[in-house]
């Protein structure tokens, strides 16, 4: 997904981890939702290179915006029907902004929240619940994913700060209503598949059992 660099590490390092908000009959709903059609994910990842500069890794955003796809495909299909909307691939920047403005709101917001209106810009063409997930990740150019910062060489050479990402998930109905919101940001580098699957799993336990 070619995304502009928007997603803003204050917006997450401020709100830090979020707990589930759902709307007070989430619960009712669940037990009904029989299809689930997952839309096209938002994936924004930034590396950081040897100059200072944040520039957007479109490569890695995509093979992100598979593994979130396919696993949730994957983790869902054993409780519902799941099917794939996969129309809307690129988010211009003010839909990203906007979706930033609304994370924000509902990670403010306590349980039951109203049903906030997701997206006017979000393509829905089929079914009546949506699932939309999202990853904000960063990481230093000559890094390993695997190497804690202070050990090795390649810090001496690079500004390099800690990889960390978000991943997030939205229920949505079929008027493109916030039913269910999770989010977790952790200290994962975004290039490590095993750690993007493990946030997934966290944030959509909730909707997994039914």
């Amino acid at each position: 997904m070619k995304n502009s660099v928007l997603f803003l590490t204050i917006v997450f390092v401020v709100f830090g981890c979020s707990t589930g908000k759902y709307v007070s009959n989430y619960k009712q709903i669940k037990k009904t939702i029989d299809t689930l059609v997952i839309i096209s994910p938002l994936v924004v990842i930034d590396a950081l290179n040897y100059k200072g500069e944040e520039i957007t890794d479109n490569e890695l955003e995509d093979s992100v915006g598979i593994i979130l796809t396919n696993k949730v495909s994957d983790l869902l299909q054993a409780k519902y029907v799941v099917k794939k909307d996969m129309s809307q691939r690129n988010y211009t920047k003010e839909e990203i902004e906007e979706f930033v403005s609304l994370f924000i709101k509902l990670k403010q917001l306590k349980n039951p929240i109203s049903k906030l209106k997701f997206s006017n810009s979000i393509y829905i063409n089929e079914g009546k619940y949506y699932l939309f997930v999202y990853l904000n990740g960063h990481y230093t150019i000559g890094v390993s994913p695997y190497e804690t910062l202070g050990q090795g060489n390649s810090i001496n050479l690079t500004p390099a700060r800690t990889a960390n990402d978000e991943v997030g998930v939205l229920l949505l109905n079929n008027k493109k209503e916030v039913l269910y919101f999770n989010s977790v940001f952790s200290a994962n580098d975004p290039r490590l598949k095993e750690l993007v699957e493990r946030d997934l799993m966290k944030v959509i336990k909730s909707i997994y059992y039914k």
